[in-house]
């Protein structure tokens, strides 16, 4: 599963976000959280959403269940708060439930749990 700041840099033309997000690929099928969809949708400009969506919907994009963020809830609340967003204790969440790694520029910015990070720099 691949983070918000990934996919932002692929947009804007990152040579090292294209070779991470096609490395990922041969990997196996790229998700995405719908918060981090979001996250991407809202960085984008007006004249640039067409293109941005269409980049969304070659992914796998994963809803965002009961589950998952009762379990997000509890990442901030056992010592998130304060130290990471909210949105990134729910990808850490959907990352967990189905076992995926997650991509990420920074680990730093998720919160400890059952789920694998792999903190990509380009």
């Amino acid at each position: 599963m691949v983070e918000s700041d990934i996919l932002i840099d692929l947009l804007n033309g990152v040579e090292g976000a294209r070779n991470v997000l096609r490395a990922a690929a041969n990997e196996g099928v790229v998700l995405v959280c719908a918060i981090s969809a979001a996250e991407v949708m809202a960085a984008a400009a007006r004249a640039r959403r067409e293109p941005t969506g269409e980049l969304l919907e070659s992914f796998g994009i994963v809803p965002v269940e009961k589950e998952v963020a009762l379990l997000a809830g509890e990442y901030w609340s056992d010592g998130g708060r304060g130290n990471v967003e909210l949105g990134d204790c729910i990808v850490a969440a959907v990352a967990e439930k189905l076992g995926s790694v997650l991509l990420t520029k920074g680990h730093r910015r998720y919160p400890g749990g059952e789920y694998k990070v792999r903190v990509v720099s380009y």
